[in-house]
């Protein structure tokens, strides 16, 4: 009896000196793995635009869920201030750049500064012939330029339009070929004018839509930037012509929701939020597998390169709630009063309003009969021809 109790003891003693050694029930956790956060340099035209500034702040928002380090460079429209940005990544040992060229000719150096690193490159919104990437990203600024003129087009009566436009190297080249694709076609333009503003300056802008107006009067006016779009409000304010000018612009500023809300203005928008997914989503795919999935491949002189476009749209009086989250301030300002939407008949609603009714007459038969549009008043006279 004394053996097998102390056997007992032993084998108890023996357990607890394995649990405490090896630990208890089961294998020790392994500390969780520390992955270092993947740099990718950002590399824009400029940031002082509403859309670009918007696209940042996607972007940012993105990158924290991927698990990326977005290093951002300003180019301030300047090619030596963008080579200095491509110069910065490549010290910040970036594995990635995403760039907006400023125009098409200076940005093939870039590009073959960042190749010469191995690094990856996802360029959008303009790409510069001649050079091989890993991806391009754009909304279809050909189409931008369809819409635009289509707006126009759309009341159909007799036009002149001028066309406002940046450097032909740059989207607005994009952008012009789609306005004169529709524009040139159609037998209501009798007179279409297109005038370069260089720099996107508002000022310039201003003074060439009036200089134009003085000696042409054109009574459309199409913009390829939401830079041009304050200057050229303004000449039309200043001379009354807000509402006798038909005004399509690209890209829309918190300055220019007014205008739209009081139908003086339509924009085309680029839609940056969508943009900035997919521009993120691709850098991240690229990083991790070396493949994403594009649409298509253009062919671009020496070189195919995957490419996708993303979708655009016209903004106008009736969606412009569409971009309550870009723009907060837009349902204050409606709701403030500081600004009322006219009022605009609906003939669709009109039509699809129907009255049913219901006649008995004296020798008990009846009668039904439906009314489009409700009846306001109903009088009973008899046929003074059977009287």
């Amino acid at each position: 009896m004394f053996k097998w109790k102390h056997s007992r003891i032993v084998f108890w003693i023996s357990i607890m000196t394995i649990l405490i050694f090896t630990g208890c029930f089961g294998s020790p956790q392994a500390k969780p793995e520390f992955k270092p956060k993947i740099k990718v340099g950002l590399v824009l035209a400029e940031t002082n635009s509403a859309r670009n500034q918007y696209l940042i702040a996607k972007m940012k928002e993105s990158a924290k869920s991927l698990n990326i380090k977005l290093i951002e460079g300003d180019s301030k429209n300047n090619s030596e201030q963008q080579k200095t940005q491509i110069e910065k990544m490549i010290k910040e040992k970036v594995e990635a750049v995403i760039m907006q060229p400023i125009n098409s000719d200076v940005a093939k150096d870039f590009i073959s500064m960042l190749e010469e690193q191995n690094i990856k490159i996802v360029i959008i919104d303009l790409l510069p012939e001649n050079v091989s990437v890993d991806a391009f990203i754009a909304p279809d600024y050909v189409k931008v330029g369809e819409l635009q003129a289509q707006y126009i087009l759309s009341p159909e009566i007799e036009l002149k339009p001028l066309i406002i436009i940046g450097e032909p190297n740059s989207i607005s080249g994009k952008i012009l070929s789609g306005n004169l694709k529709q524009l040139k076609n159609s037998s209501l333009v009798k007179d279409l004018g297109v005038k370069e503003v260089p720099d996107k300056s508002t000022s310039k802008a201003y003074e060439i839509s009036k200089n134009e107006y003085s000696k042409n009067s054109p009574n459309a006016i199409i913009a390829h930037y939401e830079q041009y779009t304050s200057g050229i409000m303004k000449f039309l304010k200043e001379t009354k012509l807000e509402k006798k000018v038909a005004f399509v612009t690209m890209d829309i500023n918190k300055e220019s929701l007014p205008d739209i809300l009081e139908g003086n203005l339509i924009a085309v928008d680029t839609m940056p939020n969508l943009l900035a997914q997919v521009i993120l989503e691709t850098t991240d795919s690229l990083l991790k597998t070396d493949s994403w999935k594009y649409d298509m491949q253009i062919n671009n002189g020496t070189a195919l390169v995957p490419a996708k476009y993303t979708p655009v749209r016209i903004i106008n009086i009736d969606n412009l709630y569409l971009l309550n989250e870009r723009f907060p301030e837009l349902e204050k300002l409606i709701k403030s009063g500081q600004i009322t939407i006219p009022k605009q008949e609906n003939k669709n609603e009109k039509q699809q309003k129907k009255t049913k009714l219901k006649v008995k007459t004296t020798d008990g038969k009846e009668y039904e009969v439906t009314i489009p549009g409700e009846i306001e008043k109903v009088e009973m006279m008899p046929d003074e021809k059977q009287e």
